[in-house]
């Protein structure tokens, strides 16, 4: 198995990643608007994002529909009233983030430094006494 080496793009996003993770661990609550229609809010282990948008006109104007799916965390939520806007909201928790943002970390940790010895047995010249 070949290990990869270290190279500067490697450390560069390396660098960044923890940055990011440093920043989503200390943020409690925050709203962050998202053009007109969306809004990114991270609050109690979620990650939320909330679009709203207008809907073609019906045939029933007092029909409503609610649809929520849940699996394992993750959930899907569409909000639709008449002819009101549509309201879609997408929970995430926050962990698969804090996992997804370790990985190139790691990744750097184990790669070898891009100087060293394909072979660093072989490859030492000093000589035992």
């Amino acid at each position: 198995m070949n290990r990869p080496t270290r190279t500067r793009r490697l450390s560069i996003a390396a660098v960044v990643s923890l940055l990011l993770f440093g920043a989503m661990t200390g943020t409690e609550s925050q709203s962050i608007p998202i053009g007109d229609s969306g809004l990114l809010k991270l609050s109690d282990g979620t990650m939320e994002f909330r679009l709203v948008w207008n809907q073609k006109p019906s045939a029933d104007p007092g029909s409503s529909s609610f649809s929520e799916h849940d699996v394992l965390g993750f959930t899907v939520t569409k909000w639709v009233a008449g002819f009101g806007p549509v309201h879609l909201i997408i929970e995430v928790p926050r962990w698969p983030i804090f996992l997804l943002l370790l990985i190139i970390p790691v990744r750097w940790l184990i790669a070898r430094p891009a100087n060293a010895p394909a072979f660093p047995v072989i490859a030492d010249t000093r000589r035992a006494k």
